[in-house]
């Protein structure tokens, strides 16, 4: 059968969830909880440098990891899940913080080699050198990846991977398994079980950070697992539905913020108030299990994201816990680039 809406055709392809009966956080518990045998790490490779900023030396570990197999592969080319995983270890590390990790949650596919002068692996290295903790960049999604229920039959990659994964569920409610931010955040905790056995179950206490959708994996990991204690996520946002709305109320129904576009041609401000997207929102936007929330966080916004209004906040962030450390760092002049190394009020 068909669906038909906003011009495009979606088929169904009639697979059965593993995570039938599930709703909002248990979709969440449940799906990263499924045993997977695909999950496995090796190490590739050393790196080593030292600092032009502090004349700190470091090394760093280059791991190959393997997090999950996410849908079939006749539902997508990009079926199992593959990471490179680097971790820094400065030559300043402080021995009170031999069980602390930060986790950056970069950009850089399986298959990319890693290099010292990559952005976020620049990032990690400033960081690490700079507080005397071991820092760890994992990259993600596997992309581009096409869909056999995409009409278009296009290899996506960022953005448009992320709103037709969004489409197909609003079409098959019944899939939880679905929506990518399930598998980008089973892959961070994955990471984070990989640091651990790496150090030899030294790294036992994590901060997650990242940008734009790995900003938003940094949120859900700290709602989701107990070794997260504090999160700095990056050009995100909470309350996804009414950002989106706000957007296309200020910009016109066919926004000119070049971030919604992928989201506007699947035709999500459609559904916004449908029960579809109660359900997609309960499960993938940590507003709706906020109070797993309690612990220091900085967010980081910028002036000019074309993903979201510059008051975008204003939605959520009363919402937050009280009773811990809330910090917003907003830079008026960078836009929504997704690169912590373009983040100077982290950065420094």
């Amino acid at each position: 059968s068909l669906t038909l809406l906003h011009g495009l055709e979606f088929p169904d392809l009639q697979v059965k969830s593993p995570l039938a009966g599930c709703k909002g956080f248990q979709c969440v518990q449940q799906y990263v909880g499924l045993e997977d045998s695909h999950y496995s790490w090796e190490v590739q490779s050393q790196i080593q440098g030292r600092s032009e900023e502090n004349n700190v030396s470091w090394t760093g570990h280059v791991l190959n990891m393997t997090s999950q197999q996410w849908l079939t592969a006749g539902e997508t080319s990009q079926e199992v899940w593959r990471h490179p995983l680097t971790i820094i270890v400065p030559d300043n590390l402080k021995a009170a913080g031999q069980s602390w990790t930060t986790l950056l949650i970069g950009g850089s596919g399986a298959g990319t080699p890693v290099q010292e002068h990559d952005g976020d692996v620049s990032a990690a290295i400033h960081l690490a050198t700079r507080t005397g903790l071991r820092v760890a960049v994992v990259g993600l999604v596997s992309q581009p990846m096409s869909f056999a229920a995409d009409p278009s039959g296009l290899m996506r990659d960022e953005e448009a991977i992320k709103a037709f994964s969004w489409r197909n569920f609003l079409d098959h409610p019944d899939r939880p398994e679905l929506p990518i931010e399930l598998p980008i955040l089973k892959a961070v905790v994955r990471a984070m079980d990989t640091v651990t056995a790496f150090t030899n179950g030294t790294a036992l206490q994590f901060i997650t950070t990242g940008c734009s959708k790995r900003g938003l994996a940094a949120v859900m990991a700290g709602a989701y697992d107990e070794r997260v204690k504090a999160i700095a996520p990056c050009c995100t946002s909470l309350d996804s539905a009414q950002s989106i709305r706000w957007a296309t109320q200020a910009m016109g129904s066919e926004t000119s913020m070049a971030g919604l576009k992928d989201y506007v041609g699947n035709g999500i401000p459609d559904f916004l108030d449908s029960p579809q997207a109660d359900l997609l929102f309960g499960e993938i936007d940590p507003i709706w299990y906020v109070d797993r929330l309690k612990k220091p966080q900085l967010w980081l916004s910028v002036g000019r994201d074309d993903f979201f209004m510059v008051d975008h906040t204003r939605a959520f962030w009363d919402r937050l816990p009280s009773g811990v450390p809330k910090l917003l760092s907003v830079d008026g002049n960078l836009p929504h680039t997704g690169k912590l190394s373009k983040s100077p009020q982290f950065m420094n």
